[in-house]
């Protein structure tokens, strides 16, 4: 394997005075605990050359001059990229991505998704609305007897993930989320909203369920984020979300001592998860005896 030699090390990508430099030195960091979390999904990344404050632009598929021990796999017509080492990482890094968007399955089973994710997405400044909207969840789905974690998405939102058993497809999965998605917004019509309109959704936090399909990515954990405090996707214990947090607390500068004081919070998503089939015929069965 040739090694990428880095390049212009100096050149700021966030306007607090990160470098790229920075940028290689925490993927290396994080790399051990990151890379789990991408491996077998194919990765949608958001380069900036030229730093955050000038436009970047999405990467799906392989760029000209991709190494050949770059692990690529082909979905539809195209071919994608697949983070499963630490050298595809830092050519990526050596790059300017700065942003890291996974899919909700493992490739090949494509159409099969390995978690379920409610994307909460707030309307106005703050973080207090998010942390609500984010244990009502919780709170539904242990009633469930489903898991749940949760991470920033480092920017506005949180995250929350439901670890299931590979053996459904996304189409099953959707009533289940719209259902839960719906019984919050019935709950708390002032603070929830499943409005796609985002002109629509007023100061409300929108759930969003309708991104959990195929193809469609999400921001990987411990990935960074094109945000001027260079803040990531960091994955947090419940405990923190009831006291509430800053999302911008955990940056670049900041992961690598989390992670030796806390490892990895989110590695829990990575086990076999929940076999959902029986709550799927159980939601089916209620729906067929609602039907006239």
């Amino acid at each position: 394997m040739k090694k990428v030699l880095p390049q212009n090390l100096g050149k700021v990508l966030w306007p607090g005075g990160f470098t790229k430099g920075d940028l290689l030195e925490y993927l290396a960091t994080v790399a051990t605990v990151m890379i789990p979390h991408l491996k077998d999904r194919p990765v949608t990344v958001i380069r900036y050359p030229d730093g955050i404050e000038e436009e970047g632009f999405f990467q799906k598929h392989p760029p000209p001059g991709t190494p050949d021990w770059v692990t690529r796999v082909t979905i539809g017509e195209g071919e994608a990229i697949v983070i499963d080492r630490l050298e595809t990482l830092l050519w990526l890094g050596q790059l300017g991505a700065i942003e890291y968007h996974v899919t909700f399955s493992r490739f090949p089973a494509v159409d099969r998704p390995t978690y379920l994710v409610f994307d909460l997405d707030p309307s106005v400044e703050g973080f207090a609305a998010v942390c609500r909207v984010a244990l009502m969840i919780r709170d539904v789905l242990t009633r469930l007897g489903l898991p749940s974690y949760p991470k920033t998405s480092g920017a506005t939102g949180i995250q929350v993930y439901v670890p299931i058993h590979g053996s459904v497809t996304f189409e099953q999965t959707r009533p289940l989320m719209r259902t839960i998605a719906k019984y919050c917004e019935h709950r708390a019509p002032e603070l929830i909203t499943t409005e796609r309109r985002v002109r629509a959704r007023g100061n409300r936090v929108y759930i969003d369920y309708l991104q959990h399909a195929p193809n469609k990515t999400l921001i990987a954990p411990y990935s960074p984020r094109a945000v001027p405090t260079a803040a990531v996707s960091a994955p947090l214990q419940w405990g923190e979300v009831e006291r509430g947090m800053a999302p911008e607390n955990w940056t670049i500068a900041t992961m690598a001592k989390r992670l030796q004081k806390m490892g990895d919070l989110f590695a829990p998503v990575l086990d076999p998860g929940v076999d959902i089939r029986p709550l799927l015929q159980h939601l089916d069965e209620l729906s067929s005896k609602r039907s006239p």
